[in-house]
């Protein structure tokens, strides 16, 4: 404390500001409060009143477990040293328990995995023109009466999602190709670069792998959309395999001879 600081400066004995410290533990549910009932009426406007596009739906599901359960908690400490103030805590926590009701709903809209072909089929099940642009906000889609249509858009957004997870994991796949190198070395007695062992078996190992996965994912319901891409990178694979146990023949052969 920095009065503390300036009466060792002076000389002067050192305060017991112990009182202070008691009664600042007693205001600290007030000031939770003050600061829970300001930070829902500031989320519940940019929740539904903002892009609905611009946010993130497990963030947001997230900050409104934590806020019910800080309006709750407060409710239940306040109850009896302050009636009013456990009220207040328990209009906050019943705000943002009817706003849960929506979380459905955004999980939908703001799935990563909506490609232009979800957004066609959610148009042709709600009957209005929806795109991931400006404009649309969670109380608009509420008025359209959007929620009444949410088990055929969950199907949708499901679809996306476990078309999405394919297409991350081919993209992974494809990435660590990118970074994958030869490991080549200069033999000691021909200055001929050849390929060393554990790169080798790092090739193998990842093609092997890859193989097995993107049999998978090809044999998926969901893999249409990236079928193609599945397609070449099967290709790539078995064409890598073929030059990898060539090069190991070659050159086992010419190292041994």
């Amino acid at each position: 404390m920095r009065v503390h600081e300036e009466e060792d400066l002076l000389g002067f004995a050192t305060t017991d500001f112990k009182e202070v410290t008691q009664n600042r533990a007693r205001l600290a549910p007030y000031l939770a409060l003050w600061k829970g009932v300001q930070e829902v009426d500031s989320s519940l406007q940019s929740w539904q009143r903002g892009n609905i596009f611009s946010l993130d739906a497990d963030t947001v599901s997230g900050d409104v477990e934590r806020l019910y359960r800080t309006g709750d908690r407060l409710g239940r400490a306040l109850r009896k040293p302050a009636p009013m103030a456990a009220d207040v805590a328990d209009q906050l926590a019943g705000k943002v328990d009817k706003f849960r009701t929506n979380l459905a709903l955004l999980h939908v809209m703001c799935n990563p995995g909506m490609r232009d072909r979800h957004w066609e089929a959610v148009s042709d099940v709600v009957r209005v023109r929806i795109r991931p642009t400006g404009g649309w906000d969670l109380q608009r889609l509420l008025d359209l009466g959007l929620d009444e249509f949410l088990p055929a858009l969950q199907i949708v957004s499901d679809a996306a999602t476990r078309e999405h997870s394919i297409e991350k994991a081919l993209d992974q796949m494809e990435a660590e190709w990118v970074a994958m190198t030869l490991g080549l070395k200069q033999h000691s007695e021909t200055g001929v670069s050849v390929m060393q062992g554990e790169h080798a078996d790092a090739l193998q190992t990842t093609i092997t792998d890859h193989t097995v996965r993107t049999q998978t994912m090809r044999g998926s319901p969901h893999a249409a959309p990236v079928q193609e891409r599945l397609t070449r990178h099967a290709d790539f694979l078995a064409k890598g395999r073929r030059v990898l146990s060539q090069w190991l023949e070659v050159q086992k052969a010419w190292v041994h001879y």
